[in-house]
């Protein structure tokens, strides 16, 4: 029987070995229990969680409550040892887990305490991780974080600029290609991502690359940069088509359905988006769910299945309300409009219209009500 510390150090060594993980998941969860119940044992147990955690419960997607409640018993353990640096940093992993899970409240709580503890204690690498996590947040969770918070942008990069760590420094700028992509401003999504990319392909980092590409993709399809959406798509596809990271892998479909869509090739798209929707009702995540029904919505609407594109975006609709994304509420209203004029029932369309009007004066970010304005005149318009 190998020891805790031969445990500690085979993961270690297995920690990209997808196969090896896939073997010894559950003994490493009965592990990692054990050790946080044993005084002795904790700091093992706490840096096997901290290792194990990102596969297991973040990119396999399997069993996320089982490793946060595994996060939770560390976290007290570590309050009652009075361990602020462990139970800091076990909250920034219970952040990320609750993000994932799409509990978006909890996660904003969990990622402004660590960034406070962190701050005190002058843990600039913990504070910027955060950060980090909370410029995620912003690209999906309008609520708590409605407007583009250029402050916070402002601080992590000073953080990064400080701490001169180039690792860090590469997920900080994936995370803001992320969130200008959600609001629109490409220009900078693509600096920020083609930087983040250029350091995971100096590293020969297959993931890392991987991740980036899919947000390259999604930034250069916004600005109708279709082949070379297609052709960082085309590494995303490669990588998360022959692994176990189904959340990365739900995005990267949904994306290849939209590029379809966006071709004018409607049976392809509507079955790239049918598997992203199936795989994103499996992992129970809102803002994915939400992301595939509208645009299976606009889809079937190309292809004259009327009824098809309405219960889609209705269903899209109630997902985008759960998480308050404004914006995409919005939108929505916009493509029902374009429905109810092609159905013919132009009332109904008028509705929909004030609706998507009443949601975009509630919209504080300067640059996405401005283009909600104009997707509004041109549904008005019928440009759709």
């Amino acid at each position: 029987m190998q020891s805790y510390q031969e445990w500690l150090d085979a993961l270690r060594s297995h920690k990209e070995d997808e196969r090896w993980l896939d073997a010894h998941g559950d003994d490493i969860q009965a592990i990692i229990r054990t050790c946080l119940s044993v005084p002795h044992k904790f700091e093992i147990g706490t840096e096997l969680l901290i290792m194990a955690f990102p596969y297991y419960a973040l990119y396999r997607a399997t069993n996320t409550s089982t490793w946060i409640g595994l996060l939770i018993d560390g976290l007290l353990q570590a309050q009652e040892r009075e361990d602020e640096e462990i139970e800091t940093q076990l909250m920034s992993y219970v952040a990320e887990g609750r993000m994932a899970q799409g509990n978006l409240e909890t996660a904003y709580i969990a990622y402004t305490y660590v960034i406070e503890q962190a701050h005190a204690k002058a843990n600039m690498s913990l504070e910027l991780e955060g950060h980090t996590g909370l410029i995620w947040l912003q690209a999906i969770h309008q609520n708590k974080t409605s407007s583009l918070n250029n402050d916070l942008i402002e601080n992590a990069l000073n953080l990064a600029r400080l701490l001169g760590n180039s690792e860090t420094t590469a997920r900080l700028y994936h995370a803001l290609a992320a969130v200008y992509i959600q609001y629109r401003y490409s220009d900078k999504a693509l600096e920020y991502g083609q930087m983040a990319y250029a350091y995971w392909l100096n590293r020969n980092e297959r993931i890392g690359q991987a991740k980036v590409a899919y947000s390259l993709a999604s930034a250069y399809r916004m600005i109708d940069r279709l082949e070379l959406a297609d052709s960082f798509l085309a590494i995303a596809m490669d990588v998360f088509s022959k692994t176990n990271y189904q959340r990365q892998y739900i995005l990267t479909v949904y994306e290849r359905g939209v590029l379809f869509w966006k071709r004018g090739l409607f049976e392809e798209a509507e079955q790239w988006l049918n598997e992203a929707l199936v795989e994103a009702q499996k992992l129970g995540v809102n803002f994915h769910i939400a992301s595939v029904n509208q645009a299976l919505g606009q889809v079937y609407i190309d292809l004259d299945r009327l009824q098809d594109a309405r219960e889609r975006l209705k269903a899209a609709q109630v997902s985008w309300k759960d998480i308050n994304n404004i914006y995409q509420q919005a939108s929505v209203c916009c493509i029902l409009a374009c429905l109810e004029n092609k159905a013919g029932d132009p009332d109904a369309a008028g509705e929909c219209i004030a609706l998507a009007r009443s949601l975009c004066s509630q919209i504080i970010e300067d640059n996405l009500r401005e283009k909600m304005e104009k997707f509004i005149e041109n549904a008005e318009s019928g440009i759709c």
